[in-house]
This record gives structure tokens, sequence and C-alpha cells, in this order.
């Protein structure tokens, strides 16, 4: 049966600059997965800097999610073709390098270079099955190694990866890695990645972003859940060597910077989007955010609006948009709607983002009921796991997704204007309002 341990207390007691590590990031196995592009194991990689740099030990990574050509490989997954919520069925997709391409992979490493161990990271506790099975596949190529489960499977559901791993040793618990680089050193230099995920809290970030420069890549992309988590000030003055090093390059070499989560419309300041625009942030994805009454914080988003404006920010249509949860307990088609209009007014697109609660928060535990707690991979929230608490249906889901496609399809480079200051504007608004959020239960 595994053992649960502390990461520092587990490396520091066990490793030494003899041993060989091998980190594996695991496929994926969704309904949907529409941000695949920006898949990177950064605790993995950072993980793999600080083995290297404080043990010594000799690392290598294979990554089932690093993009071929560009292009990350989605099949069916034959295993289990659809997963069912009541009466409708989802297909099931396998997304990442196949096993075939991972055998290969042993084939020519353990002849010369055989782990002492194998790690694996797990991004989310309800992908568990593709980590389940990766893991027994390692266990028949390699017999005789121990294997490491680390991330956010082991550590939120300790209990079912102690059930169904496979792993020998669970990793319970995070290590600070906020002030390693992400080790690209582990990429065959033939294929590496397209871009780098950052930490905002990285003292070491400007050193960062020119070491990945010099290896050729000049797109990277936040990963905080939010930027300004320490306030205003603290992000212009982190943020400010950052715009340093995009002035000393010229214009089609410039860094680019992807803002596709973590910005909130309420700290977007006119100052923050000077600086943004001046540190060449090509693409804004604001965050939802409501007032304690569930309505959509008009004021804060038509602020960070007039803010983009003031910075002469000129990004394309599909780089300024809004997300809008969707899957919460209290949804209302309705209110959604309102919502996607308004912002789609403001922005000029608007992006559904499906919600799921993260085990042992307190949204969690309040509809712990609602949820099939040993099924994780329910808990995906293209399923919307907590639709029994608000009634709706996963037809009504669809609908809205098909709607959020209408709203933002383009004419000539421009999302479809449904805000023009003509005479029955509000008759169409209303009527939207009222009656497409109907369709899903006709």
């Amino acid at each position: 049966m595994p053992e649960t341990v502390s990461c520092q207390t587990y490396i520091h007691g066990n490793y030494s600059s003899k041993d060989k590590l091998l980190l594996i990031n695991p496929p994926v196995i969704e309904t949907r997965y529409a941000w695949v592009k920006w898949n990177q194991p950064l605790d993995m990689l950072k993980l793999g800097s600080y083995l290297k740099s404080q043990i010594g030990c000799d690392v290598k990574l294979f990554d089932f999610m690093l993009p071929t050509n560009g292009r990350i490989t989605r099949k069916a997954y034959k295993n289990e073709p659809e997963i069912s919520v009541g009466n409708t069925s989802y297909l099931l997709w396998y997304y990442g390098k196949s096993f075939d391409d991972f055998h290969n992979y042993l084939d020519s490493l353990l002849p010369s270079w055989k782990p002492t161990a194998v790690w694996v990271t797990s991004l989310t506790s309800y992908w568990w099955r593709s980590i389940c099975q990766l893991i027994l596949n390692i266990k028949n190529r390699i017999q005789d190694r121990q294997v490491i489960l680390y991330g956010n499977y082991p550590r939120l559901e300790t209990t079912h990866a102690y059930d169904n791993s496979y792993a020998d040793i669970l990793v319970t618990d995070h290590i600070d890695l906020s002030q390693y680089h992400a080790d690209f050193a582990l990429y065959n230099t033939e294929n590496t990645p397209s871009f780098c995920a950052l930490d905002m809290e990285c003292d070491s970030l400007t050193e960062e972003i020119r070491d990945k420069m010099k290896l050729g890549i000049k797109d990277f992309v936040f990963f905080n859940d939010d930027i300004t988590t320490h306030g205003h000030k603290h992000f212009i003055s982190r943020l400010k060597p950052v715009i340093e090093i995009v002035e000393s390059y010229r214009k089609s070499e410039k860094p680019r910077f992807h803002g596709i989560c973590g910005i909130y419309p309420a700290c977007f300041t006119e100052e923050i989007a000077c600086r943004m625009k001046a540190a060449n942030f090509t693409e804004l994805h604001f965050e939802y955010q409501t007032l304690d009454n569930g309505e959509l914080d008009t004021e804060v988003y038509l602020k960070a609006k007039a803010a983009y404006e003031k910075a002469e920010f000129s990004l394309p249509i599909e780089a300024l948009t809004g997300f809008i949860n969707i899957g919460l307990p209290n949804d209302s088609l309705e209110q959604i709607i309102r919502h996607a209009l308004n912002i789609l007014e403001i922005f000029g697109a608007v992006i559904p983002k499906p919600y799921t609660p993260t085990p042992g928060t307190n949204i969690y535990e309040k509809y712990k009921s609602l949820l099939e707690e040993y099924r994780l991979e329910m808990l995906s929230p293209h399923l919307f796991p907590l639709a029994a608490a608000n009634g709706l249906l996963p037809g009504d889901y669809d609908e809205l997704y098909r709607l959020m496609a209408f709203l933002n399809y383009k004419v000539k480079q421009t999302c479809f204007n449904l805000f023009p200051p003509r005479i029955g504007f509000n008759s169409l608004k209303n009527t939207l309002e009222r009656e497409i959020w109907k369709f899903g239960n006709g």
C-alpha cells in the first residue's frame, strides 16, 4: 500500500546526487479542453530545478502534453467512449502523446539510464484516470522502481489516491518552489515549449524571462490566480523590470505576455493598463466579477474598459474578452445571459468558464451531498457538478455555449454588434434576456 509523505522531508531524506529521477506530466482525459495549448507542468519543471540545484540529482522529463509541430493530439478515448450525467452522455477525449510514444521514449532511455524513481504530477484531482493509467503503465515497464505521485490529486483526494492510484508514495503537500525557474533543459532541444509559464511572485522573474528569450521563447503567461494579489503598488514594482526587458528589444523581437487568467476588472486601473501595455501584453481576458447580490459589477467593468482606452491599448477583438462563470450553485440562465450581454457590450467578446468546487473549500463542503465523491471524474467543470443545486439541465448549458458562440461570431473581424444605437435594440436585447434561456427546456 502507498506511503503518504511530506515533499521536502521525503526528498531530503531519500535522495542524493547519485539518484536519477524521471518526471512525467501525464495525458488528459476530458470531455473538452478549450485552453489545452496553455498546459505546462510548471510545478514539475520547478521541482526539476530544485532537485538538480539543491540535491544534485540527475533529472529527466517526459511531457505527454508537449505540443508536436504546435499541436496537441486529441483522439477518442476508446477505454470509455462516453461519460453520462443523468440522461445526457458526453464524449470523452484523450489529449496528449500516445503511450506508444512513451514506450519508444523508454526504449531509447532505459538501456543507458535507469531512474531511481519516477515522479508523476497531477494538475487536477478529477483527471485521476489518466494518472492511474499512466502509473500502471510505468510499473509494467519499470518493475523495480518506486512511483511518486505529486500534485493536487494526492493532496486534495488522499484517500482516493491511496485506494486507486497504484503509486508507491503519495506526496500530500507542496514544497515552496516560487523562487525556482522552470527547467526547460529537461526538454529535448529539438522540441521545447512554445511559451513559458511564470509566477509573478518569483524574485528572479526577469532572470527567467531573459533565460527563456535566449532559448528563442517569446511568449509568456502568468499562472497566478490573481496577478495583483499583493496590491497595486506591488504589481507595478514587479512589472517595472519586465518593461525594461521589453524596451531593450526591437519591436519584432519583443517578448509577448498573455493575460489569460488572474486579471480582475476592479484592479485594472489606468496606471496598471499603461504598464501592461508597456510590458507588451498581447491579450487580456478578465475574470468574472459580481456584487454581493450576484449581479454583475458593471461599474468596475466600465472603469476597466475606460482604463484600457486611456492607455491606448489596441488589441484584436478576440484578445480582449471577459469570462463569465457558469455551473455555479445559484446559476440562473436569465441572469447569465444578461451578464453575457453586458460583458459583450463592454469588451466585445465573452467566454463561458465552467466552474467546479475545490475539495476542502466551504462551497465544496456545503454541496458535498450533491457530489459523487468517489467518482472524481464527475467533478470536471465541463460536467457541471453543481447543476443539481440550481436545477439546470445539461441541455441548458449546451444552449449557453451555442449562444456564446453566436454572440462572439465575427463579421469582417468585428463581433456581431447587438448594441447599436438604433430603434429596436432594446426590443432585441429584452427578447434575448427573456426568451433564449428557455430554449434548453423547450
